[in-house]
């Protein structure tokens, strides 16, 4: 539950800060600023994630479709890890306990996993 709410607040709080900017952030560099800026330049890659994040941190906050929104979001959990893991290493404290919070959820909701994976 302590995952939960603290992943559902750090959603909202970033997936808030992609429109709103009220959290500085210096401007990346190097690979990964040249990523970063590929996808801002797209003009949609990084609207979408942010509001995927807003209405997964919701649910989690909620408790409301908790199992939907830790599969619905689990693919961006994996490519923030993997962005901080390989391009930036320095900055991916919270990148990581964000992934590791989206596997605890994921944990605890298996059963409602389990008529989904039957073969």
């Amino acid at each position: 539950m302590i995952s939960r709410y603290l992943l559902g607040l750090i959603l909202v709080v970033f997936g808030l800060n992609g429109f709103f900017h009220f959290i500085p952030m210096p401007p990346p560099s190097g690979p990964s600023g040249d990523l970063m800026m590929a996808l801002f330049g797209s003009g949609y890659i990084i609207q979408i994630v942010k509001v995927v994040e807003i209405v997964a941190g919701l649910a989690f906050l909620t408790n409301r479709f908790v199992a939907l929104a830790a599969v619905v979001f689990m693919p961006i959990s994996i490519n923030i890890f993997l962005f901080h893991a390989v391009l930036d290493p320095a900055t991916g404290l919270v990148a990581y306990l964000v992934f590791i919070m989206s596997i605890l959820i994921l944990w605890s909701n298996k059963e409602k996993y389990q008529a989904m994976l039957k073969a």
